[in-house]
């Protein structure tokens, strides 16, 4: 079986001969200089090869090359001006090709940042104004806060590797990334310092026990300064343990103090959504009486003659179907009407039954008219059962919440 040969590991590929050769090529054409540059980046172009074929190509063209600068060495002109004309159509190429992708790119629309992208550098610019303390930052341990605007954000107690912190938000400043780094690094140098002495308090003590053995006695001992060290090491690192502890327990102090205002202050967002929902739904008498004796007919006016009565003042009675009513309401009388039905006209040609104890009426109608054809579209009509007690002359005008008799 063939042994399987990498074409760029061969030593074919290796083109020191045709880097000596340019440096015999006369000085005098300016061109010459840019050959071995291009030799060079021809055959970085063309080292990944694993075709046969082409690596065979490559090669020819290699050979041919070689004897090329052989003989432009030689002060072969022919040759010299060959060089010359492939490396000017060459730099050609790559002007014609720069000046493509310039064209290309102006005719390629940018690429719209991705809202990643955008978070991404929103992060990094929050990073680079976080990487000091404030000066007017207060503790965390002074929340929760009587009052704020907007709703209460709730913090989170984590922690990094044993040493909590209360997450309000993301993403974390800078400066308390820096302050738990500070932390979690002193930590560590303890607990190798620690575990440094605990190798050597052994060693220390076969010291003392060999003094002992040779009769050398010492006022001080070697596991001494050791144990004392050691101490020392255990010392820090529990007063630490125990401030981390207490700090834990402060900030969980926070965090349920901040949960029962958050709760307080929804309760009341909804009692007071639910006030001004009930307000809206029921206005005052006084509002509600203002609001109607700013109320307008709508729809065309009633057709009048010169037989037709005056317009008397306009009043706001709530109609409902299968029910009488009076003249009586403006002082007189007279006259009377029952309501049979009450239409909405969706179009001039189509109209729709209300249910009863509809209390909203806008439109306009004569009463020897169709009860059905209204003025307009987006009306409201009624039929009534003894319009004979209503005079032709009388129209009538509906408004909102009422009837207006004219």
């Amino acid at each position: 079986m063939h042994r399987i040969v990498v074409p760029k590991q061969s030593s074919a590929h290796r083109f020191a001969t045709l880097l000596r050769q340019c440096a015999k090529l006369p000085q005098c054409p300016s061109e010459l200089a840019a050959c071995k540059p291009y030799i060079q980046n021809r055959f970085n172009r063309y080292k990944t090869l694993q075709s046969p074929s082409q690596t065979a190509n490559s090669l020819k063209a290699g050979y041919e090359a070689l004897d090329l600068l052989y003989s432009a060495s030689q002060g072969d002109q022919n040759g010299v001006q060959r060089i010359r004309k492939l490396i000017s159509e060459s730099e050609s190429s790559k002007r014609q090709k720069s000046e493509w992708h310039k064209e290309r790119a102006k005719v390629i629309p940018v690429k719209p940042v991705s809202r990643k992208e955008l978070k991404k550098e929103a992060n990094k610019r929050y990073r680079l104004l976080t990487a000091k303390r404030h000066p007017d930052a207060t503790s965390i341990l002074a929340r929760p806060r009587p009052v704020v605007n907007g709703k209460r954000r709730v913090p989170v107690l984590v922690n990094a590797r044993g040493f909590p912190f209360l997450l309000i938000k993301k993403p974390q400043p800078k400066f308390l990334s820096a302050v738990l780094d500070s932390k979690l690094k002193r930590r560590w140098k303890r607990m190798e310092r620690l575990k440094r002495l605990e190798s050597e308090l052994p060693m220390a003590r076969d010291e003392d026990e060999w003094d002992l053995l040779t009769g050398h006695k010492e006022e001080a001992r070697w596991s001494g300064p050791v144990r004392a060290s050691l101490k020392e090491v255990q010392g820090q690192i529990s007063e630490g343990d125990r401030k981390t502890k207490e700090l834990a327990q402060a900030m969980w102090k926070v965090v349920l103090e901040e949960r029962k205002l958050a709760e307080q202050e929804e309760k009341q967002r909804v009692e007071q959504a639910k006030q001004s929902a009930e307000e809206k739904e029921n206005p005052p008498a006084g509002e509600q009486d203002k609001k109607q004796s700013t109320l307008c007919p709508y729809g065309p006016k009633a057709v009048t003659s010169s037989h037709h009565a005056a317009t008397s003042p306009a009043f706001h009675l709530p109609l409902t179907t299968g029910q009488g009513y009076q003249h009586s309401a403006l002082g007189n009388g007279r006259y009377g009407i029952n309501i049979a039905s009450i239409f909405y006209a969706k179009s001039d040609k189509c109209c729709r039954r209300l249910t009863a104890h509809q209390h909203f009426l806008v439109g306009y109608q004569l009463p020897n008219a169709n009860p059905l054809a209204c003025q307009s579209s987006s009306q409201i009509c009624l039929q009534y059962s003894n319009s004979q007690e209503i005079p032709a002359s009388n129209g009538l005008i509906f408004i909102k919440h009422g009837i207006e008799f004219s």
